[in-house]
């Protein structure tokens, strides 16, 4: 047969660009996990508490080092610090102290003697038990916290520069270095496991189509359509990371459900291009389209991560609708004939698929029972779903990142905190020593917290008031009250302090250890409760003295408050999008049952596996909560295939077995081997050594085995019930 050169041209230039664009933009990909602010709610009023906190204070983001043996006399240490300086890029890293520069600062500044200081300052740094062990912190500026890796990269490099000192052997904590670190292992997993993932999916392929050049089509098609969706993240100028890491796996799954099912309609029409996209149009189109549908629905979320992860994922399946009309059904036609008559001939040996209506006829009512009863127990462990975005729950807990800030914790002491800033609006000057009494009392207050290790502020830096009644007392109180209005200026405009705008804003820092499983609501109500009780004891001991207004922040603390909106932004977008897709089922079926009954067996996926995740008191995480836009996605993609060719070959609720049979014997195995080659590739990652990933691949492998289960069991007998109680009613009319 001579195959007309322009019915190629589509299908080869829809090839060639997507093979184009993909190696294009995997060249300039990058990863990008360094930004909490993407990851949390963006129009909460607690992320506008911390905006303010970041303009005041410029952020939390500062890097502690130490190492065994760092004491104040460890010439390492200020050559260390010295080093950093020597090509300091204020932009990059705007500064850098040592514990030793720390306390010649305060002893120069403040005549404290160097004993008090290291114990006032006991944890922060210098050791909590031995406060002759200290350390360095390092803030970055604005053009680091934009890089977190370049300036992190300074920082090695620094540690490798300094004599007798092993990067083994320093000890890292902070969020930048959390960030880069975990960006580091997240391209790791992917170097190592891709290929392993891309090799599962291949063989299993293999198995599936029993064919190697059917097998080739699914499996390049499906491959373009990930690297398509890679490649379009850096194209649009975003980076992979967090969530956007799950939009290759959505493309590269739908678009195989989408290839097999084409290549199973194409059995009843070998070498007829046009008749397979008759029959596959619609459902192709329909799956793709409810999908995109589902995922657009997260551009209402409050979270910028899942919005990015909507519309990336939009993007993407629309050129996954592309390669499964455009270049699918002419690969089929054009050269694999000879296998799809071998599946053809395979086929017409395989009695499973002919027996399994007569199987689920007989089977209907148990596998309704059975699923209700299941639903009912696992919707109430949906109800016991927790959530929880902690950053320590993204690494094993014998990481070598955890093990780091362990033996730093236990050398200097903790190394979470969040921030209580006191505002005071328009102050006087003169009243600035009943200010910083005000601010020591509080910290105090703030320290006793059983959630608290301790408080660090400024005021743990400055001389305590001289107590006594008389002449001399009262004259030391005097000096000492009139020397703090005189250093205001200087103390001012540091990470302690802020005078700036007409306001003074003091900061005060709630440290607890990293790895400690902390109450963070009941240290909030806490922190809310004594903050309370100090402005009305403060307006009865100071005549006329406005208390501040409490700014209670940091990163640790917004992402606790994301927690409380998590379960219910995704719940929100579920709910959306299966109203959204319903309608546009019942259209295509035309009819309103047929609608709701396929629509019904797509909520058992998510109910189900997220119920037991429920009962087992597994956390939930913005990567699983999304699992469940992506299994619902893929449920009503199998769904769409199966009830359109339902309906297209015949059935009704009157009249559903032929039709039943058949459907299920095209489909079917369609939907059986797209199953089983997703969750090949996707189960791969199972092996990652971040827990995020491993707990992403194995819950989207039981949301896909579970929406398989569904669709095969469920949806028929559900169906096949219908069918029982529509004929009774029409004949009792």
């Amino acid at each position: 047969m001579t195959w007309p050169v322009k019915f190629s041209v589509l299908p080869v230039s829809i090839l060639v660009f997507g093979m184009v664009f993909s190696v294009w933009g995997l060249s300039g990909i990058r990863m990008d996990n360094e930004d909490v602010i993407r990851w949390l709610p963006d129009n909460s009023p607690a992320r506008t508490d911390y905006d303010f906190f970041r303009k005041t204070f410029s952020s939390d983001d500062y890097v502690i080092i130490s190492w065994p043996g760092c004491t104040i006399d460890d010439v390492r240490l200020q050559q260390f610090c010295d080093g950093i300086r020597r090509d300091l890029d204020p932009a990059m890293i705007e500064s850098v102290l040592s514990g030793r520069e720390v306390l010649e600062r305060l002893a120069d500044s403040g005549g404290l003697p160097h004993e008090q200081i290291q114990k006032r300052l006991a944890g922060v740094f210098f050791g909590w038990a031995d406060h002759e062990l200290t350390c360095a912190v390092i803030a970055l500026g604005e053009k680091g916290r934009a890089n977190r890796a370049d300036a992190m990269g300074l920082v090695s490099a620094a540690i490798e520069r300094v004599p007798g000192l092993e990067f083994s052997d320093a000890m890292i904590a902070g969020y930048p270095w959390l960030a880069v670190s975990m960006n580091r292992m997240i391209e790791e997993t992917f170097r190592k496991l891709l290929l392993l993932s891309g090799l599962a999916a291949t063989v299993v392929a293999l198995l599936c189509m029993r064919d190697f050049v059917l097998a080739f089509f699914g499996l390049i098609v499906s491959g373009i359509a990930a690297g398509f969706a890679t490649a379009l993240i850096p194209a649009c100028g975003g980076k992979i990371g967090g969530l956007t890491m799950i939009v290759p796996t959505l493309a590269f799954v739908l678009t195989m459900s989408g290839s097999l099912h084409l290549s199973r309609y194409a059995l009843e029409c070998i070498g007829d291009q046009r008749k397979l996209l008759r029959i596959g149009w619609l459902p192709c189109t329909v799956s793709t389209l409810t999908t995109i549908i589902g995922v657009l629905t997260l551009l209402f979320s409050n979270y910028p991560a899942v919005r990015e992860f909507g519309a990336f994922s939009a993007g993407a399946l629309a050129f996954s609708l592309v390669l499964q009309l455009g270049v699918l059904p002419w690969l089929l036609t054009r050269f694999g004939q000879r296998g799809l008559r071998n599946l053809a001939a395979h086929d017409s040996q395989r009695s499973l698929w002919r027996r399994f209506p007569a199987i689920l006829e007989r089977m209907q009512w148990p596998i309704a029972v059975v699923t209700l009863v299941l639903l009912a127990g696992t919707s109430a462990g949906m109800f016991r779903l927790v959530p929880n975005v902690e950053a320590e729950n993204l690494f094993r807990a014998e990481s070598e990142m955890l093990l780091s800030i362990d033996r730093l914790e236990k050398q200097i002491g903790p190394m979470d905190q969040t921030e209580a800033l006191l505002v005071f609006d328009a102050p006087e000057e003169a009243d600035f020593f009943r200010r910083t009494a005000y601010v020591r009392q509080i910290a105090a207050l703030f320290a006793r917290i059983p959630e608290v290790d301790l408080a660090y502020a400024l005021t743990d830096c400055l001389p305590i008031e001289p107590r006594g009644t008389g002449i001399m007392a009262t004259a030391k109180k005097r000096l000492y009250r009139q020397s703090l209005v005189d250093k205001r200026g200087s103390l001012g405009n540091n990470e302690m302090l802020s005078l700036e705008n007409g306001s003074e804003v003091w900061r005060i820092s709630l440290r607890f250890s990293f790895s400690k499983s902390s109450d963070f609501q009941k240290l909030e109500q806490h922190v809310l409760e004594i903050s309370r009780r100090c402005r009305e004891s403060a307006k009865e001991q100071w005549l006329g003295f406005l208390p501040p207004r409490l700014v209670y922040t940091g990163t640790t603390h917004l992402v606790h408050d994301a927690q409380e909106s998590l379960l219910g932004d995704f719940a929100f977008s579920f709910v959306m999008a299966f109203v959204m897709i319903t309608p546009v089922l019942m259209i295509v079926l035309r009819s309103f049952w047929l609608g709701v009954i396929g629509m019904f067996g797509n909520l058992v996926p998510t109910i189900g596996v997220f119920g037991v995740m429920g009962w087992a008191g597994l956390p939930i995480d913005v990567a699983l909560g999304m699992t469940a836009s992506v299994a619902l996605g893929i449920a009503v993609d199998d769904t769409t295939h199966l009830m359109i060719r339902f309906r297209e070959l015949g059935g009704r609720l009157g009249a559903v077995q032929p039709a039943l049979q058949r459907s299920l014997q095209q489909c079917g195995p369609a939907m059986l081997h797209t199953t089983l080659i997703a969750c090949a590739g996707i189960f791969t990652f199972w092996f990652s050594e971040l827990p995020v990933i491993c707990r992403f691949a194995a819950t989207i492998s039981a949301l896909l085995v579970t929406a398989l289960l569904a669709d095969l069991f469920l949806l028929p007998a559900t169906l096949l019930i219908s069918a029982r109680i529509f004929s009774r009613a029409d004949s009792a009319r």
